[in-house]
Formats: structure tokens, sequence, C-alpha cells
């Protein structure tokens, strides 16, 4: 495996998903309760999953990616968490084992930039000012998460 020189992705990616839960812990009582009934949470989080299910799947699969999926799909879990805390009950059940194709970076490559664009666009449909700033904040890890995926052979 190579990457791009720099910062190593592990400190990238575990410095990203240490900030979402500080800052989701950062809401108030008044934004949890509009959290709560908002769609675009309980979408989000779904998305989430499905991507925890793909890196998982894609890990039973392949070897030696372990070191660079992995924290990525740790990241995601820190995501889900974080979306999590705003929702009344639990989201409902976990997505099915994705099938995994010949090329499992590719479609991780593939899934990560959608999340990128999902994630954008749920930023500005929800009414929710806190909820737009973490969705901002997990679009950008995910957009990370592109550019550890591409330097990753």
């Amino acid at each position: 495996m190579t990457t791009t020189a720099g910062t190593s992705r592990r400190t990238v990616l575990a410095l990203g998903a240490a900030a979402i839960p500080l800052l989701a812990a950062c809401t108030s009582e008044t934004g949890r309760l509009r959290e709560s009934v908002d769609p675009v949470r309980r979408e989000s989080l779904g998305d989430e999953l499905r991507l925890i299910a793909l890196y998982e799947a894609a890990l039973a699969q392949s070897s030696g990616l372990e070191e660079v999926l992995t924290p990525i799909m740790e990241a995601h879990r820190a995501h889900a968490e974080a979306l999590r805390q705003g929702l009344a009950e639990p989201s409902g059940t976990p997505p099915a084992a994705p099938t995994i194709g010949a090329d499992p970076l590719e479609q991780l490559r593939t899934a990560e930039r959608e999340a990128v664009g999902l994630r954008s666009g749920a930023c500005t449909r929800t009414t929710d000012a806190d909820l737009a700033s973490l969705l901002c904040l997990i679009s950008a890890s995910e957009a990370q998460h592109v550019a550890v995926l591409a330097g990753t052979t």
C-alpha cells in the first residue's frame, strides 16, 4: 500500500473522528428536541450504517487493507454515534451485508464520493443549524476518506 506524503492518515482520521462527537455534544436542549424529529438525521444515520456495513464486508473479503480501512470504518462509527445522539428512539435494523465487487477499494471510493454529496445535500435540507454543522463536518470527513482511499493501492 502506498499513500501520499504528509500527515499520517491515521492521525487525520483519528482527529476527525474525535471532533464529531465533541461537536455533537454542543447542541442545545431546544436543538435536541428539533433534531429528534428531523428526517434528515435519520436518513443520514442510515447512510452511515450502510457505509459501515460496506467497510465490514470489504474487510471480510480483502486481506492487507486493514491498516487503511479500519480507521475509516471507525470514523463512520463515530459519525453514526453522533447522529444517534439526536434521535428520540433508536433507528431501525442494520442494513444487510452488501456485495463487494472485484475491486473493493474502487467500490469504497465511489461510496465515499457519493456520501460527500449526500451529506452536503443534507446540510441544505435540514432546518436545524446544529445538525447542519454536524453534517458539514461529516461531509468533510468523508471527503478526506476519498483522499486516503485515492492514495491507497
